[in-house]
């Protein structure tokens, strides 16, 4: 009943991922506009997206929902935002925040036995030796040529993303918080124009 009447072709799910067909900024004002409906606290949605937002600049591929759910329970976050949160991690991001975090890894616990620093160029083969590593399931292959470089690059990443915590958090729960106040105003004054328009009580009326 509520499907379409034409299915999405893969294409263009895939399309999608790289460039919303609706537009950054349309898609980020939904995005907006699911948090602001949702039921919870300005600081539940506001921990959520940021749980979401950090668990996506880690390196656990597969593991982002339940990393982002986790983080969220922990610090009392909204799990729906959680989820949306993750999607800040995408082809667009990862490159950057990954090389990153990377070096950062390296600097903070660099190994002599290791392999030396690997230029931006090579985390291309990096990714299709953990790709190729998870599909095949092949341990020998991530221990020889992902891990070397995985490791450091999930040690870099965690003060990144609990930076990134800190920052969406503080940009996302006030703006939130008002938009919730605006939502109450605008349902408090509809509600009493129906009432004055239909001679209730007003149930807010002192002489009552």
């Amino acid at each position: 009943m509520f499907r379409r009447r034409s299915p999405i072709r893969w294409h263009r799910r895939a399309r999608d991922v790289f460039w919303p067909s609706a537009g950054w900024r349309r898609a980020g004002a939904y995005v907006g506009h699911r948090l602001g409906r949702l039921n919870a606290t300005p600081h539940a949605i506001a921990a959520g997206l940021a749980s979401g937002v950090a668990a996506s600049i880690t390196p656990l591929l597969g593991l982002h929902f339940l990393t982002a759910i986790g983080l969220a329970a922990l610090l009392r976050g909204n799990l729906i935002a959680a989820l949306l949160g993750t999607f800040f991690g995408n082809p667009w991001v990862w490159p950057f925040v990954w090389i990153a975090s990377y070096r950062l890894g390296f600097w903070l616990h660099p190994d002599p036995a290791g392999p030396a620093l690997v230029s931006p160029a090579e985390f291309v083969i990096l990714f299709a030796d953990m790709t190729r590593a998870a599909i095949t399931l092949d341990l020998d292959l991530f221990l020889k040529d992902v891990w070397p470089i995985w490791l450091p690059l999930l040690i870099g990443s965690l003060p990144i993303s609990v930076a990134a915590w800190l920052v969406c958090y503080a940009l996302v729960r006030r703006p939130v918080a008002a938009y919730q106040h605006r939502r109450r105003e605008k349902r408090s004054k509809s509600l009493r124009a129906r009432i004055a328009r239909e001679g209730w009580d007003d149930p807010d009326d002192p002489s009552i």
